[in-house]
């Protein structure tokens, strides 16, 4: 299993403005958010390490020095951490994957981790099902209440994406959306960054990313039977999340 953590490398998602946490983030970036005095980029950094994995990629935008300050004054978390630096323009969660990609060695895959997400979600097992499944990209999704959802067909290959309020549908172009499921992105992902050669290095989406990418590629969902997943990106959540910490 340690092989498959050190042929892994790990995105850490921390650019985003976090608007929803309003006042907690108009002088510091959402990552140095805090929960039962840990932040949010600890939590994710020393979740993921205790998993096994080593190398380590963090992008920044929004208050972007704070975090690289944060880093070298906890030493780096004894792990091997690059910065990709956005500060100059914030490239939306796609671009900020295709500005990162440079810094994944070839062979190598790529897992991505929302900052503001908390799981238990089994990252060997993703990993290994990926491997599994000769995918180019396998997405951690989940049976939970959300107005934007994927599209999968009964081989959990993705064919689309909708708006469940304002029904716009997005469709794989040559997959069909009869007979799908209906799967939440949970904001963890695995991807093979050699697929994404042929994209410019723009802010863009990474659905629409993904869904490009499924014309040609196999983009795979693991439907995650974990108990533990919660988007802290509001007050109330991050409060929730420190109710978890503590009672541990």
């Amino acid at each position: 299993m340690n092989s498959l953590m050190d042929n892994t490398y790990v995105m850490v998602l921390a650019a985003g403005l976090g608007t929803r946490l309003g006042k907690l983030t108009q002088k510091q970036p959402k990552a140095l958010a805090t929960a039962a005095g840990k932040t949010l980029l600890e939590i994710t950094l020393n979740r993921l390490k205790n998993d096994g994995f080593k190398h380590f990629i963090i992008n920044i935008h929004h208050f972007g020095e704070q975090i690289i300050n944060f880093v070298q004054q906890h030493n780096n978390f004894g792990l091997d951490i690059q910065i990709s630096d956005e500060r100059g323009q914030l490239m939306d969660t796609g671009g900020a994957l295709l500005q990162a990609k440079p810094l994944v060695p070839k062979g190598k895959l790529l897992l991505v981790h929302n900052v503001d997400i908390v799981s238990s979600t089994n990252l060997n097992e993703l990993i290994a099902y990926h491997i599994q499944n000769k995918a180019a990209a396998t997405l951690v999704v989940k049976e939970r209440d959300s107005s934007r959802k994927l599209l999968f067909d009964e081989q959990m290959q993705l064919c689309g994406w909708r708006n469940l309020q304002t029904k716009e549908t997005k469709q794989v172009s040559n997959k069909s959306l009869e007979n799908t499921n209906l799967f939440s992105f949970s904001g963890i992902y695995v991807i093979s960054p050699e697929l994404l050669d042929t994209f410019a290095v723009e802010p863009c989406s990474v659905i629409d990313l993904f869904l490009s990418l499924a014309e040609k590629h196999l983009i795979m969902g693991y439907n995650d039977p974990s108990d533990l997943w919660l988007d802290v990106g509001k007050p109330a959540q991050l409060k929730q999340l420190e109710l978890l910490i503590n009672t541990q």
